[in-house]
């Protein structure tokens, strides 16, 4: 009896190894599909960084371009008068631009500076600009900024950028594949002084 009890537990005990066995190489199997998945999530951002790094080189050739072709901004201030943007269509520029650039979050505030009259024809408004920018790269801040500086007339000055990563770098990827979303591992932190010729019967638009 005592022999058919052992052999009995012997096989319950050989089942439940059985069991894990099968259940490890299930985890495993699960556990290498999602390495797997991951791995090819990242090659495709590595890809995307890339294509982003080649249009910022694109976009500073065209700057240096722009820069040698139009007139800078004190040539400006001596001609008396540049089409600007107000501060209403500034923020229509910056949703425009964070939507065409896929940022992944953008906060801005729009500060207010009395206008300065350099003479009885021309002004020169000078807003500070405050900007929190949240995006999968730091090429994608460079290109959004630089972007900005073609969409606005006059002198976009940076007084401070700080760039800072939002968090663990896998974590933030799979949680970004899992809602369907691009991950956001960088945020910046930017301060600008926008500067442009305005006419001063318009100061009553800013």
């Amino acid at each position: 009896m005592n022999g058919r009890s052992g052999r009995v537990r012997g096989y319950g005990a050989a089942l439940l190894l059985v069991v894990v066995a099968v259940m490890c190489a299930i985890l495993a199997s699960r556990l290498d599909a999602e390495r797997q998945h991951l791995a090819r999530e990242t090659g495709r951002l590595s890809l995307e960084t890339e294509a982003l790094y080649r249009r910022a080189g694109e976009i500073e050739a065209a700057a240096a371009r722009a820069r040698r072709e139009r007139p800078e901004y004190d040539l400006l201030q001596e001609r008396g008068f540049t089409r600007t943007v107000a501060p209403s269509g500034l923020a229509e520029v910056l949703a425009d631009i964070a939507q065409e650039r896929e940022i992944g979050r953008l906060v801005y505030d729009i500060g207010v500076q009395p206008i300065t009259t350099e003479s009885g024809d021309v002004g020169i408004r000078t807003v500070p600009v405050t900007l929190d920018i949240w995006a999968t790269t730091d090429t994608d801040i460079v290109a959004f900024l630089s972007d900005l500086k073609f969409r606005i007339d006059g002198a976009l000055h940076v007084d401070s950028l700080i760039v800072e990563r939002t968090g663990e770098i896998d974590a933030t990827v799979r949680a970004a594949v899992r809602d369907g979303e691009r991950p956001q591992l960088v945020q910046a932190h930017v301060i600008l002084r926008w500067s442009a010729v305005t006419e001063p019967d318009r100061v009553a638009e800013w």
